[in-house]
């Protein structure tokens, strides 16, 4: 794996900030309350994103929409090479502008936005902007047009989000440049695992030195670290794929789907680290990733709840199993 845009930004100075601390921290600025309040109204929001992918510049157009507004943003000072576009529908950015004008959002569909209401939503997202992403400033916002925008970011990066409102559930998508994206600094944890199901009243009672053996792991304890099948899951986006495992070694393979029993599942963790949003917009099947460092047979079990217990790999009668070393709750 390629990590070279998260190395120069290392060597930049500038903070990482995980994919859930990003969520937290942009949802919790006083700035983007500000925003919401103007935008959507008081009430519970949530910002869900999706896996980023990076695309050509050819398939740009299966991302735009013809009633999207598009919101285009640039690195400070202008480089020319440091661009973005925020993708909004257009039905849902003229609720915020009537929201923003002192009515209550409840209008019909509008397929675009003229030039009035362009200026009024591009002054309510430039003022946040400015407070959310210090050196990154909105310079336009108008009709998106896929011509336009394969011109102007080529083969980029999209990050698809859903922001829910009290005005409704909003499909946004990011198209970034790989500077403005390496600029960022994105980071999201990349968790290698072990699942299975386990009954909620099993998992009540589990105690220091308990023993859980499934036989549906096909992983191997050797001499030279952990061979076999695991998942690879990214916090944060729903995502997870089944890898090969081999030391530090991972050849990726299908993208797992949700089902209504991931909730039930326990993740048992074998290792965890974090990828630049760069690295993660590559990872398709059949992709290589090598760990920082191979997989312990140390563990940590993981609920929906949170982290559970801290464990250790075992083998009992053929089987795979963990042993309960502490109970974290």
């Amino acid at each position: 794996m390629d990590e070279s845009a998260s190395a120069s930004t290392r060597r930049s100075g500038e903070a990482h900030l995980s994919l859930a601390s990003f969520v937290e921290r942009l949802l919790g600025r006083p700035a983007a309350r500000a925003l919401g309040k103007r935008l959507w109204g008081p009430g519970e929001v949530a910002l869900e994103p999706g896996l980023p992918r990076r695309i050509e510049a050819c398939e740009l157009a299966r991302w735009v929409r013809a009633d999207d507004t598009a919101c285009d943003l640039v690195g400070v000072p202008e480089d020319g090479q440091r661009r973005a576009c925020l993708l909004v529908p257009s039905g849902d950015a003229a609720r915020w502008v009537d929201r923003v004008l002192g009515g209550d959002g409840h209008i019909g569909h509008a397929q675009a936005l003229g030039e009035p209401e362009a200026g009024v939503l591009a002054y309510a997202l430039g003022r946040a902007l400015h407070d959310l992403f210090p050196g990154v400033q909105l310079c336009d916002v108008d009709q998106a047009r896929a011509q336009a925008l394969q011109a102007r970011l080529g083969a980029c990066v999209v990050w698809p989000f859903v922001l829910r409102t009290p005005l409704g559930s909003v499909d946004l998508r990011v198209l970034w440049s790989d500077e403005l994206l390496a600029q960022c600094g994105l980071r999201a944890p990349l968790w290698v695992e072990l699942s299975d199901e386990i009954a909620a009243a099993e998992l009540a009672q589990l105690d220091v030195g308990d023993h859980l053996v499934s036989d549906a792991w096909a992983l191997t304890v050797t001499t030279t670290g952990l061979v076999g099948n695991v998942e690879v899951r990214v916090l944060g986006c729903h995502e997870r794929w089944s890898a090969r495992l081999s030391g530090d070694s991972l050849l990726l393979g299908a993208s797992l789907s949700t089902t209504a029993h991931d909730a039930t599942r326990v993740r048992f963790v074998i290792a965890a680290q974090e990828i630049s949003l760069e690295a993660l917009a590559r990872l398709s099947a059949g992709q290589p990733l090598t760990l920082h460092e191979a997989p312990s047979p140390r563990v940590r079990v993981v609920t929906e709840q949170g982290a559970l217990a801290e464990g250790v790999l075992i083998v009992q009668r053929g089987e795979l199993g963990v042993r309960i070393a502490r109970r974290l709750r």
